[in-house]
C-alpha cells in the first residue's frame, strides 16, 4: 500500500533534526588526546574555557626558569624651550631744557658741550626808576664766594655824567652821542669775602636802569676775551661779532633811555634771556647770555617791537 506524502515529509524532517543535534553534541565535547592549551588556562564558565591570554609565552632561560621581562626604556624628556632674551629697554630721551630762550623758541646750546664755561650764580639783579631815587643797591646771591666775577651794567642818558665806581674795571661804553641818546656802560670787579651787596652811584631826577650778574669760573688773570658795541635808531640793534675761546660765556646787553614807546625785545637765537624791563616809555634794558665755542661768534641782534634809539654791548668772558 502506498504511504501518504505527509508521512514521508515527517520522516525526513525527523532525520534532519537528529543529524543537527548529533553535530552539536560532538562540537561541545573536548577533543581526545593531550590538550594544546597553556597550563595557565583559567577556569571555565558554563563548560567553556576563558579567553586565551594575550601575552606571548615566556622563553625559558638557560637555567630553566623564565627570565625577567625587559623594562621598557624610559621616554626621553623633551628639552626645555629656551627662554627668549629680554628685550633691552630703550634709553630715556633726554629731557629738553626749560630755560627761557629767544629767537623763535630755539633752545640754547647745551651747557654740557662747554663744561668749563663760566656759570651764572643765582639770578641777574635788575633795578630801574624814573628819577625818584639816586644810587641803585643790588643784593648779591646768597651763595656768592670770594673770587666770583661781578659784572655790572648801567643805562642812562648820554649827557648824564657817569663814573665807574671805585674798585671796578671798565669793560666798554656804547653810545650814539648827542642829546637824549642812550648810553650803556659795563664794568666788573672780583667778589671778596663778606660781600652781600653792590651799590652803583646814580643821580636823582634821571631815568636809569642797572643790572648786576655774578659768574663763577671766570679767568682771574684775563677775564675779558673780546667785546664789541652797537648803536641804532630803528627797531633793530646789532653788536658786531667777536672772537671767543672754547667755553667762553657770551653776554649781550641792550638798553634804551629816551622818550620812546615801551615795547618788548626779541633776542638772538640760542641766547638765554636773564633779565628785562621793557614796560617803561623812557628807559629799559634786556640781558642775554650763552656758552660758546672757539672762533668768531657772529653778530648778535635784538629786535624791538617799536623803533627806538638803542645801544648794546657784546662781551666774551674767558673761562678759568
Amino acid at each position: 500500500m502506498v504511504q501518504p506524502p505527509w508521512g514521508r515529509i515527517v520522516v525526513r524532517v525527523g532525520a534532519l533534526l537528529l543529524t543537527v543535534l548529533a553535530s552539536g553534541l560532538l562540537t561541545a565535547l573536548p577533543a581526545s588526546g593531550p590538550s594544546t592549551s597553556p597550563a595557565a588556562a583559567g577556569p571555565t564558565s558554563a563548560g567553556r574555557p576563558n579567553a586565551w591570554p594575550t601575552q606571548p609565552p615566556v622563553t625559558p632561560t638557560g637555567s630553566g626558569e623564565a627570565g625577567p621581562t625587559a623594562e621598557p626604556s624610559p621616554t626621553a624628556e623633551p628639552s626645555p624651550t629656551a627662554e627668549p632674551s629680554p628685550t633691552a629697554e630703550p634709553s630715556p630721551s633726554a629731557t629738553p631744557s626749560t630755560a627761557p630762550t629767544e629767537g623763535g623758541g630755539k633752545p640754547p646750546s647745551p651747557e654740557a658741550t662747554y663744561p668749563d664755561a663760566p656759570t651764572l650764580v643765582g639770578a641777574v639783579s635788575l633795578q630801574h626808576d624814573r628819577g625818584s631815587r639816586g644810587p641803585h643797591v643790588h643784593t648779591l646771591p646768597a651763595d656768592v664766594r670770594a673770587g666770583d666775577f661781578i659784572l655790572a651794567t648801567v643805562e642812562v642818558y648820554d649827557l648824564v655824567p657817569f663814573t665807574v665806581p671805585d674798585g671796578f674795571t671798565s669793560v666798554a661804553t656804547a653810545t650814539g652821542g648827542g642829546d637824549f641818546r642812550p648810553k650803556t656802560v659795563m664794568f666788573y670787579r672780583w667778589a671778596e669775602a663778606g660781600d652781600r651787596s653792590i651799590t652803583i652811584p646814580l643821580p636823582v631826577n634821571q631815568h636809569k636802569t642797572s643790572t648786576v650778574a655774578v659768574y663763577r669760573g671766570v679767568n682771574r688773570q684775563s677775564p675779558i676775551v673780546a667785546h664789541s658795541t652797537g648803536f641804532g635808531g630803528t627797531t633793530t640793534i646789532t653788536a658786531p661779532s667777536v672772537t671767543a675761546v672754547a667755553g667762553s660765556r657770551l653776554v649781550f646787553v641792550v638798553g634804551v633811555c629816551s622818550n620812546e614807546t615801551e615795547a618788548p625785545w626779541t633776542g638772538p637765537a640760542g641766547m638765554t634771556r636773564r633779565a628785562v624791563v621793557d614796560f617803561e616809555a623812557w628807559h629799559g634794558m634786556v640781558f642775554y647770555d650763552q656758552a660758546v665755542g672757539a672762533g668768531a661768534t657772529g653778530p648778535r641782534t635784538a629786535v624791538r617791537a617799536q623803533p627806538a634809539h638803542q645801544s648794546a654791548i657784546l662781551v666774551a668772558l674767558r673761562p678759568a
